[in-house]
């Protein structure tokens, strides 16, 4: 089963899926989120980020929210890796 998928319908059937919002930003590379992923609520795709917009990963971090991200560009400044094992 799809990993995304998959927690999407853990997290609705403890009932948190009112509370959880998942945004994609970056250019759609193939069909996956909108084969997968458009129908679930929790997940939204927003587009690709502006060079002169605001910054989301300095917002989502100022707020204390969770970032998931890839390597890109200068991500690993802002993001440190924690493996939880």
């Amino acid at each position: 089963m799809d990993t995304l998928k998959e927690m999407s319908t853990l997290i609705s059937n403890i009932g948190l899926d009112r509370y959880v919002k998942i945004d994609f930003y970056g250019q759609k590379t193939d069909t996956y989120f909108d084969e997968y992923l458009k129908g679930i609520e929790m997940y939204q795709y927003k587009g690709v980020l502006q060079p002169n917009g605001p910054g989301i990963l300095v917002e989502a971090l100022s707020a204390s929210l969770p970032i998931i991200t890839s390597d890109w560009k200068y991500n690993n400044k802002f993001v440190t890796i924690k493996a939880i094992l």
